[in-house]
């Protein structure tokens, strides 16, 4: 009786799954932009030999669909789609992707009901944890997550897949990187909380490992296996015409040495973002914070792996922001003099996730220099919706380092941004920007060399749908 209910059991996945998956319904989504950069002086740089200006275009389509195959069974994929610098001949992944063929279909995972949740299997969206913009970076990753919702009370787990093999795509070579979580998120009228926990588990067999940390690449060297956990609580709340909200990040673990007369290493880590938005009327204004802690440079015991402020965060027009750092390069990823390799210990990474080439590049490679690090972040800022379709905004943000190298200066410098955006259509916005960035005796090289500050103009061009 066994056997027949097994057959009969496999009989009926077989017929499933050889159904036609006939879609009831399609639904596009996404969004397309332009932005243009003007910077006076990109490389900080007071010499005039090396004082230049940059004026560059760049854009960007991104478009979701979701098959909607049956009550409770659908399809999400996503695509970027001519993302580039104008008049760029190499787009890609820099090997020399040319013309127009550079689209890059990164999302597809099958949504299922189960039980009082859903599964979302495939590749999905990554390094994206609560509404708080900081610390996100929404990437994508092959994922199995499962998600319940329990009245205002939501709890979700996953894994995750982020490397199989660590270094050689194309030799295997032992190398094991996984990543496991649990989330939990309670809303209540006036706001929501929300805990989550990460377990990143690295091992490998070489001598040395890149370690990717949630947004982060870091080298750590002599070390074979890896296990680095994460806490990160969060909360939002309305108290009248008060907007609160926090979060923070931190990290602990271990990096064990399997070498001969190797050490071991422990973790620790600390990012905390605080922000208070007082509304009066159509107006505003507020204070921001961030520390995302660095490391020491004589602590040779621990390793800090802080969470960086992320992809999805730029709290000012040039330092740290995400299209400016892509469009127009520049070098502040690592500070002249700090040491190599490029943005090992900066207040902003050297990362390029995305593959695209940059107009400029610094150091040893593409600058994405979104990704805030080793630093102080204060800023204050006010506000106007003069009209629904209208809205300016000014903010004077000081930026100063955690920690710094022998000789290094810890005033990073402080910047001023003025914006207005106005919505020519419900689904269309232009905004313009100004910002201006006074260099501090951080990019001075510890007094051998000088820097000279920077401003922007730009405006930008986008289209959601």
């Amino acid at each position: 009786m066994k056997k027949l209910l097994l057959v009969l059991f496999a009989v009926g996945l077989i017929t499933v799954f050889s159904m036609p998956a006939v879609a009831a319904d399609v639904k596009f989504f996404g969004d397309y932009y332009v932005a243009g950069y003007y910077s006076s002086n990109y490389s900080m740089n007071d010499t005039s030999s090396n004082n230049e200006s940059r004026s560059t275009y760049g854009t960007r389509l991104r478009v979701n669909t979701i098959f909607q195959v049956a009550e409770g069974l659908k399809l999400t994929t996503r695509f970027d789609a001519l993302e580039r610098a104008w008049s760029q001949e190499t787009i890609g992944n820099g090997t020399g992707t040319n013309g127009e063929n550079n689209i890059s279909w990164e999302r597809a995972y099958v949504t299922f009901n189960l039980g009082p949740g859903f599964f979302d299997v495939g590749y999905q969206a990554d390094s994206y944890w609560s509404p708080i913009a900081f610390g996100n970076t929404t990437g994508s990753q092959g994922m199995i997550r499962y998600t319940a919702l329990f009245g205002p009370t939501t709890v979700s787990v996953y894994t995750q897949k982020v490397t199989e093999t660590q270094f050689n795509p194309y030799v295997y070579e032992p190398g094991d990187y996984d990543r496991y979580a649990a989330q939990g998120t309670f809303k209540w009228k006036s706001g929501q909380a929300g805990l989550q926990f990460v377990w990143d588990r690295l091992e490998t067999g070489k001598d040395s490992m890149t370690f990717r940390a949630t947004t982060n690449n870091y080298l750590v060297n002599s070390g074979k296996r890896l296990n680095y956990y994460e806490l990160s609580p969060f909360v939002q709340a309305k108290l009248g015409p008060l907007d609160l909200e926090a979060k923070v990040y931190w990290s602990f673990g271990s990096i064990n040495n399997k070498t001969n007369g190797g050490l071991d290493k422990d973790i620790e880590g600390l990012s905390a973002y605080a922000n208070a938005k007082f509304n009066i009327g159509p107006a505003y204004v507020g204070g921001m914070f961030s520390y995302i802690k660095g490391q020491n440079p004589t602590d040779n015991a621990n390793v800090t792996l802080s969470h960086g402020g992320g992809q999805d965060w730029d709290p000012t027009l040039i330092l740290g922001n995400d299209r400016y750092s892509k469009w127009q390069g520049g070098r502040y990823d690592q500070p002249v003099g700090w040491g190599s390799p490029a943005g090992t210990n900066g207040p902003f990474k050297n990362a390029n996730p995305d593959g695209v080439v940059m107009p400029g590049t610094y150091a040893s490679g593409a600058a994405r220099t979104y990704d805030e690090e080793n630093v102080w972040i204060y800023q204050s800022y006010a506000g106007v919706n003069p009209s629904p379709a209208l809205a300016l905004r000014a903010s004077f943000t000081i930026l100063n380092a955690d920690h710094q190298a022998l000789g290094e200066a810890g005033h990073i410098g402080n910047e001023l941004d003025l914006t207005a955006a106005y919505k020519i259509y419900p689904n269309l916005e232009y905004m313009i920007g100004f910002g201006y960035l006074w260099a501090g005796d951080w990019f001075k090289n510890g007094g051998t060399q000088d820097a000279d500050n920077n401003y922007l103009l730009m405006h930008q061009l986008t289209l959601t749908f």
